[in-house]
């Protein structure tokens, strides 16, 4: 116990002796730190929160690969274009994360968000706006492409209508009044001789299902922007705060120093010690084997 107290004496008394180095280290550190911090800028942010859009309820595209692509460096570089500013930089100011909700074991993607960060709030908005906008346009050729069959399938059933119309006076009648021998009693016997009553039902529900998701917006929408891109958040340089981590670190490394300096010093002096012990010992040995 008394051995164990005499080395951290010996410790102690080490970083006592260092104290005029420790000192100096610590506010050196700090002062850099807190030039650095001094003449870092104010940085403004905006956000552009993304829907992407869904053709009969299936998203254009998968939310987590569009965030990995809006990462990218061809999608900065295509905004960089867009908003005219160097790529590079571009990269330090932009990045794109998928919004989830849901239970915390399964959540599931919700949006996409841009972050822009400059150093003032119209310059934040901009690089915002640029990156929905790049967005925007890319996902409107896959909404096109999309949507281009369902599309095309509805007018397909629409020119079936117009072909069959002929057994209803030229009226489009729904599904319901097909089959009410009040409003269509001729009609309706004529197409069953015709054998184009059933058929003729099939395609009118099949039509009003395919109008119902071709144009419900919950089923059927563009990649939009969910609200206006506005200044957001300003953040300060933490002067403070990193000063005094700056210091404190800077007391631990330079404490640390010292304390290494005094145990490998130590270390030392005790394998010289023992060397010295050595030789003289080996020295006495001599004489005794020749007098022998």
């Amino acid at each position: 116990m008394i051995e164990e107290e005499i080395g951290l004496d010996r410790y102690f008394a080490a970083v006592w002796r260092a104290k005029w180095l420790v000192i100096v280290g610590v506010i050196s550190a700090a002062a850099v730190m807190l030039a650095i911090e001094y003449n870092r800028p104010t940085l403004h942010s905006a956000t552009a929160v993304i829907r992407v859009g869904h053709v009969w309820k299936e998203p254009l595209q998968d939310l987590y690969i569009t965030t990995e692509i809006a990462n990218n460096d061809g999608f900065m570089q295509a905004v960089a274009t867009r908003v005219g500013i160097d790529p590079g930089s571009l990269r330090r100011h932009l990045h794109a994360e998928t919004i989830t909700g849901g239970p915390a074991q399964r959540p599931y993607a919700l949006l996409l968000r841009f972050t822009a960060t400059a150093e003032n709030a119209e310059e934040s908005v901009r690089i915002a706006d640029g990156a929905a906008a790049e967005i925007l346009a890319r996902h409107e050729k896959l909404f096109d492409e999309a949507f281009a069959p369902r599309l095309m399938h509805q007018h397909r059933l629409e020119e079936l209508i117009r072909k069959m119309q002929v057994y209803t006076n030229g009226k489009v009648p729904n599904e319901t009044e097909m089959v009410d021998l009040d409003m269509y009693p001729r009609q309706v016997l004529k197409a069953m001789e015709n054998g184009q009553l059933l058929p003729m039902v099939k395609i009118m529900r099949e039509f009003s299902d395919t109008k119902m998701s071709n144009s419900s917006p919950t089923e059927t929408h563009k990649t939009e922007l969910v609200d206006a891109v506005v200044p957001g958040a300003i953040t300060k340089p933490a002067i403070g705060r990193d000063t005094l981590i700056t210091g404190l670190l800077a007391a631990l490394i330079y404490i640390a120093a010292a304390m290494a300096f005094e145990y490998f010093s130590k270390m030392t002096f005790r394998k010289q010690s023992d060397i010295v012990s050595h030789v003289a010992a080996s020295a006495r040995s001599q004489p005794d084997a020749t007098g022998s």
